[in-house]
């Protein structure tokens, strides 16, 4: 086995990296795609009680890693209590949604690169809440993401 010797390390401390809006969620981003060839990105997520995702599905995986408070996650058919520590694997298409069921939450996210785009364009259009319902739907189709009704 070759070890790999990063050419940029990159150290960002909490609260530090990129910030962006997307719906209620405040996005840090932590690893950006050109730092892992394009591969992935990792943002931090902050939010409060009673805020989440609706049920939906997407084309790509994702990995949460819980840092502080606790969310109630559905992913498939099971539901679970997610605190400080927990991490969850979501894989591509399967459907899924979460609560924050504490006061507030802090958490990674890790997507592939291309899963960025929905992000950014949902921060960019969508700048208050309510989310207009047309612009939302717009958005979505366009990156396959699809929301289930409950």
């Amino acid at each position: 086995m070759t070890a790999q010797v990063l050419s940029r390390p990159k150290v960002l401390l909490a609260g530090e990296g990129e910030t962006s809006k997307m719906l209620s969620h405040t996005f840090t981003k932590k690893v950006d795609a050109a730092e892992t060839n394009g591969d992935w990105v990792m943002v931090e997520v902050t939010d409060v009680a009673g805020f989440g995702a609706p049920l939906h599905t997407h084309p790509w995986y994702e990995v949460f890693y819980i840092l502080e408070g606790e969310l109630e996650l559905q992913v498939g058919n099971r539901k679970v209590q997610a605190t400080a520590g927990s991490t969850l694997y979501v894989p591509e298409n399967c459907a899924h949604d979460f609560t924050i069921v504490s006061p507030s939450v802090r958490f990674l996210v890790m997507i592939p690169a291309y899963a960025e785009a929905f992000y950014r364009e949902t921060s960019e259009k969508i700048t208050s809440l309510p989310p207009n319902a047309e612009v939302f739907q717009e958005i979505c189709i366009k990156h396959g993401v699809q929301l289930i009704q409950k």
